[in-house]
C-alpha cells in the first residue's frame, strides 16, 4: 500500500511553543522546520514568545487562499488526486505544474494533490471535483488554503 502520509492536524501556527520546542529537544523536528512551519524563533537555548508572535502573524500573512470551484472533471490522473489551478496563480506563489500540495481540511486532516495547469482557470481559484469537496466538507466558492509540500526545503 502507498500513502501520502499524514499532514498532521490543526494550524501548525497554533500548536502550543512548548510542545514544538519539545520536538525539536527530541530531534522529531529541526530548528530550521519548527521556525519556517512553526513560526517559532529561537533565542540562543529557548523559544522567544514575542518575536515568535510577529513570525507567526506574519507566516499568515503569507498563506495561501483560493477560492473553490467545482470541477467537473476526473479528478485522479492514475493514482494521484488532481486539483486544477490556473498559471497565473501558479506563478503568483511560485508553484509549478505537477507539484504536491496539501488542501487545509478546516474540520480535520489536510488533503493531499497533485496541481494541475486548468487554462480556463480563474486568478486565486483552485478546481476540485466532487470527491474532494466531500472530503474536506466544503462548498464551491468556500475560501480553502493550499500549503506547498516542499520535501527538498530541508526537515
Amino acid at each position: 500500500m502507498e500513502s501520502s502520509g499524514g499532514g498532521g492536524f490543526g494550524d501548525p501556527l497554533e500548536r502550543d511553543l512548548a510542545k514544538v520546542s519539545c520536538d525539536v529537544t527530541h530531534g522529531l523536528v529541526s530548528r530550521k522546520r519548527a521556525y519556517r512551519r512553526y513560526g517559532l524563533v529561537w533565542q540562543t537555548q529557548k523559544v522567544d514568545p514575542h518575536q515568535t508572535k510577529i513570525l507567526r502573524e506574519q507566516l499568515r500573512q503569507k498563506r495561501i487562499q483560493l477560492r473553490i470551484c467545482y470541477w467537473d472533471e476526473e479528478e485522479h490522473f492514475g493514482s494521484r488526486r488532481i486539483c486544477g489551478i490556473g498559471v497565473q496563480t501558479l506563478t503568483r506563489f511560485g508553484l509549478v505544474d505537477g507539484e504536491l500540495v496539501e488542501l487545509v481540511n478546516p474540520k480535520g486532516a489536510p488533503l493531499r494533490a497533485w496541481i494541475m495547469i486548468l487554462a480556463s482557470a480563474q486568478e486565486n481559484r483552485i478546481h476540485l471535483g466532487a470527491t474532494s469537496l466531500a472530503l474536506l466538507g466544503v462548498a464551491e466558492s468556500d475560501m480553502l488554503e493550499m500549503r506547498a509540500i516542499r520535501f527538498y526545503e530541508g526537515l
